[in-house]
């Protein structure tokens, strides 16, 4: 299981640049300070126009006695506040890129609005494609590099905001298991055990999303021997429009269903279904669940982890239920 690569010892400072595209439409200047880690490294003025500008605020920060040291291996929080709470000032993207002795790690904090889940910071204009959004006082976001490199991960995110970027982290965010059964083989000629899941899944962040492209990575274990990883394979799942995902394996033996509580919410429905497994042996509580997704490896994809523990162990299995 990957690692991150972090040291007790903070490396030095990380020269950096912002690029923050905008238009200013307030009465005056607006008044951006800038942040790393909840330091403050230094404000500067707005001077861009009430129009679709093109040329973003550039700013570079390099002075080591302003800027704070970095743990190499963890994410850097890096936050822009616009004074006066950003009334007048239309925010297009927010880009942070930062030099390493390895190279640069870059940084989409923000494109068009908190929800976008694919910023990119792309070269545009304020007024294109994603657009932007006015009144917004502060802009956060994480850079962090992939586990075990420095090289920039490709999404700047940091779910649960522990400072162990997504890549490196295996817990990354929380699923609700609210029913859990295991059902050992009995079958003398077909395996007939099974595993069924029941929970929710909760977006963790706007820039969260349940991007099964490339397949969904299920685990299952219990509190004693059972250990059974499920794979979809890209292609195995599809989404449809009103944000339902279907999964299902090509000997139909596995079964995972996401279904939004209704048509753009950012909560799912939970239901996963394995069977004809040959599952021997006794169980034991806690039944604990992980759904890894975009890439579906542990550790360096999206990990979200449940656990039940109220659990009722028969001679064939074991029944668990949240408690209400």
């Amino acid at each position: 299981m990957p690692t991150p690569t972090s040291s007790a010892t903070p490396g030095p400072p990380r020269h950096l640049t912002f690029r923050i595209l905008h238009a200013d439409c307030g009465t005056a200047p607006a008044i951006f300070d800038f942040f790393v880690n909840d330091t403050p490294i230094g404000s500067a003025a707005s001077a861009s126009p009430c129009d679709c500008s093109t040329e973003p605020l550039e700013l570079t920060f390099s002075d080591d006695a302003t800027l704070p040291p970095s743990t190499p291996g963890l994410c850097d929080v890096y936050r822009v506040e616009v004074r006066g709470g950003g009334a007048g000032v239309r925010i297009g993207f927010v880009e942070v890129s930062v030099d390493t002795p390895d190279g640069p790690l870059d940084g989409c904090l923000f494109d068009g609005s908190a929800t976008n889940p694919m910023p990119t910071c792309a070269a545009r204009s304020v007024c294109d494609p994603p657009g932007f959004s006015e009144t917004v006082p502060a802009i956060t976001g994480s850079v962090c590099p992939l586990c075990g490199t420095a090289a920039a991960s490709t999404v700047a995110q940091d779910l649960d905001g522990d400072r162990i970027g997504n890549t490196c982290d295996d817990t990354d965010a929380a699923l609700t298991v609210r029913r859990g059964s295991v059902h050992r083989n009995t079958g003398r000629i077909m395996p007939n055990g099974t595993i069924t899941i029941v929970g929710q899944v909760q977006l963790a962040a706007p820039t969260d999303s349940l991007d099964v492209t490339d397949g969904l990575l299920i685990r299952v274990n219990d509190g004693f021997e059972l250990d059974k990883t499920f794979t979809f394979l890209a292609g195995e799942c599809t989404r449809h429009r009103s944000g339902y995902i279907n999964c299902k394996s090509a000997d139909a033996h596995s079964h995972a269903i996401l279904a939004p509580v209704r048509r753009g919410a950012r909560r799912f429905r939970l239901s996963l279904r394995f069977d004809h497994l040959a599952l021997m042996g006794s169980f034991q509580p806690d039944l604990t669940v992980r759904m890894t997704n975009d890439p579906p490896q542990a550790g360096e994809g999206i990990d979200r982890i449940g656990v039940v523990g109220n659990c009722t162990v028969t001679p064939n299995g074991m029944h668990c239920r949240a408690l209400q």
